[in-house]
């Protein structure tokens, strides 16, 4: 008589949601489920050999070769199973023996044995993994194999999603990618412009879009110029196309890596999530072209508020996660930064208060935008709120206080009984700072001692709240968790670990005065500091 299967006792659905529980007690456990018999196996087998890494190390040196032979050969099962393709450390194919950024780790007569599999087997083993949709290539040198790589990898017939990081990219064979959904490329060089616009144009089903950091220092420490690309221009063609029909859901861009104005507002028609990093270089005319075309942002990361950002975001009510940048000293007139925190406050948190699931802030200063009671009526009518990231103002005790502050106890008293949802709250400690600490100052000790005494004033402060806090707490680097306190209806937040508990280090009863002596109390010219762990 047969074994019956075990699916005859369990449904697939339900063991889908055990081997789901069981992934998260780690890789090892997870693939030893395969051995239990075939019908786990079937169902295992897809999530385990999922993702594979491509790369050459001392670690593996020995068996990457017989690995590379078995995806061509198509008995390894990554090559019925691999979705996502990543690329680890690659043999370079110069030598470069010099220790420092560029140091090889394999040399001479290995460095050669290593090569010489990588020549023959890598190409190969790419073109097997006709399953594969992602491929992730971040390059460590411009000596990497980096045409064999891309050209490998433009001949695999379901690749949708293709991640570049740090690539000198020949602009051909850039050009012969297609039909991608998403495309994510970071240092791109002046090269690479024209066939990113090609390369557009012949994905009309692209979602997603990253474009990030165009200058610094590229591969090897030579200086990139910035780009300074109009985004228009890149989707030009695209948009000129008969059957165009707007796909993006997701854009990213930082620095001057392109330049965003009206001009490129018709392909974003069906965005839905944008992140602008440090340095993006947005016109006016874009927001206003944003909120006359009609697209309601779901996600708006953006670096710095001003007025025509403000006004978009005023314009309609869903926004579900909200990173902002504060207009500190940037725009020249602290009445207008001022007049931007109160609408932020006032009219954009509750304008998408029902909606609204992540609110974090961008490092800043002291400033209008650091908690206060005004402040916190803003963010307590979010009542759906999950996850909240804010700037605290905690003065050193010699400066003079220059705004209100809000106790930590009542803080964290309103985050308790104003957000029912809330699960995580960071909080991040700013205060003003002297331009100069003085000759051997040790900044390390300095802003340890701050770190010490603002953890300690979390530990100390009293929660007065209708239950227990729900949310964790995050400060300076230091989780805290809620506890009940010593009186009914107090609840404290204890580290879950203590960082200084070293001999000869102070202790609870010991604050900020009892650390090094402090530069802020110097009568020169200050400026604000950012002081998170």
């Amino acid at each position: 008589m047969s074994t019956p299967s075990i699916l005859a006792v369990f449904s697939e659905e339900i063991l889908e949601l055990i081997l789901k529980e069981s992934n998260t007690h780690g890789p090892a456990e997870y693939s030893g489920l395969r051995l239990v018999c075939k019908a786990i196996n079937d169902l295992v087998e897809p999530h385990v050999f999922s993702t594979l890494i491509i790369q050459f190390t001392q670690g593996n040196k020995d068996s990457v070769g017989e690995k590379l032979s078995a995806l061509i050969s198509g008995s390894s099962p990554y090559t019925r199973w691999a979705k996502t393709l990543q690329f680890g450390q690659l043999v370079p194919l110069t030598p470069h023996s010099d220790y420092g950024f560029q140091y090889d780790p394999f040399q001479g007569k290995e460095r050669e044995e290593v090569l010489e599999k990588q020549s023959r087997l890598l190409v190969p083993a790419i073109r097997a993994l006709a399953e594969v949709e992602a491929a992730i290539y971040s390059c460590s040198s411009t000596r990497d194999p980096i045409n064999d790589v891309l050209g490998a990898l433009t001949v695999l017939p379901l690749l949708q999603e293709l991640t570049l990081y740090r690539i000198d990219m020949d602009a051909d064979l850039l050009n012969k990618f297609s039909k991608l959904r998403s495309l994510k490329i970071r240092y791109p060089v002046a090269e690479t412009w024209q066939a990113l616009k090609s390369l557009i144009s012949k994905s009309p089903s692209l979602s997603t879009l990253e474009l990030l950091e165009a200058y610094g220092r590229g591969n090897g420490g030579s200086e990139r110029e910035s780009a300074n690309v109009d985004l228009g221009s890149l989707v030009k063609d695209a948009m000129e196309s008969p059957t165009f029909t707007p796909t993006l859901s997701s854009l990213s861009v930082s620095r001057d890596a392109i330049r965003l104005s009206d001009s490129c507002v018709p392909f974003l028609r069906s965005l839905a999530h944008l992140r602008l990093g440090e340095g993006a270089i947005v016109s006016p005319s874009f927001w206003n072209a944003l909120e006359a075309t009609g697209a309601h942002l779901q996600t708006l990361h953006v670096p710095q508020l001003d007025q025509h950002s403000v006004k978009y975001v005023l314009s309609y009510s869903g926004l579900k996660d909200l990173k902002v940048g504060w207009p500190t000293k940037c725009l020249g007139d602290p009445a207008v930064e001022d007049e931007i925190t109160h609408q932020f406050f006032h009219n954009v948190l509750p304008k998408h208060c029902a909606t609204l699931r992540s609110l974090s802030y961008e490092r800043g200063g002291v400033g209008p935008w650091c908690a206060t009671d005004s402040n916190m009526k803003g963010i307590a009518s979010c009542k759906a709120l999950q996850v909240l990231d804010m700037l605290y103002y905690f003065p050193s005790p010699n400066e003079k206080v220059v705004m209100p502050i809000i106790p930590l106890g009542r803080l964290l008293s309103r985050f308790s009984d104003s957000l029912p949802s809330l699960e995580t709250v960071r909080v991040t400690p700013v205060r003003k700072f002297q331009t100069g600490f003085g000759c051997g100052f040790a900044w390390g000790e300095y802003f340890r001692a701050v770190h010490q005494s603002f953890a300690m004033s979390i530990a100390r402060a009293q929660v007065s709240a209708d239950q227990k806090p729900r949310f964790l707490l995050t400060a300076v680097g230091i989780e805290f968790s809620p506890v009940e306190g010593k009186v009914d209806g107090r609840y404290q937040f204890k580290m879950d670990e203590c960082p200084w508990r070293e001999e000869g280090e102070a202790g609870e009863g010991e604050g900020e005065e009892a650390a090094v002596y402090d530069p802020d109390a110097w009568d020169s010219e200050e400026n604000d500091i950012y002081i998170g762990g």
